[in-house]
Parts: C-alpha cells; sequence; structure tokens
C-alpha cells in the first residue's frame, strides 16, 4: 500500500488492520517490515507504505481477494 502522505505509527497499524480485516488474515498471516517495522519499533517517525511479508499460501489468497 502506497500512501499519499507520509504515515506515523497511528496510521501504519490503522492502514495494517485495515487490510488484515479486508483480506480476512491474520497477524500470523501477514507481517510488518521495514520501514513499517521501524516505526513500530520506534526507530523512524514515517513511512510512505506498508512492507509486509507472507508465506506462499497467504499470497494466494491476497491475489485472489484482488482478482490477481
Amino acid at each position: 500500500m502506497q500512501a499519499e502522505k507520509p504515515m506515523n505509527r497511528e496510521e501504519v497499524i490503522r492502514n495494517y488492520r485495515r487490510f488484515l480485516a479486508d483480506t480476512r488474515l491474520s497477524t500470523d498471516d501477514v507481517w510488518l517490515g521495514g520501514g513499517s517495522a521501524l516505526i513500530i519499533h520506534g526507530l523512524r517517525e514515517t513511512t510512505m507504505d506498508l512492507d509486509a511479508g507472507c508465506r506462499q499460501n497467504t499470497m494466494r489468497k491476497v491475489a485472489r481477494h484482488f482478482n490477481r
């Protein structure tokens, strides 16, 4: 997800939770990495996107959700 403006910690959390709810996935399925993880741990203040990782079977679910 690419943001229109830099996201702070609260916005990263809100957008991550929205993504999980929209795709009916859990934090066990999709985790934050990169700049998003740095923000969560207080090591960075903003980011322009959600960096996330998942396993291959979860990627298939996400692809089906977005018709890809």
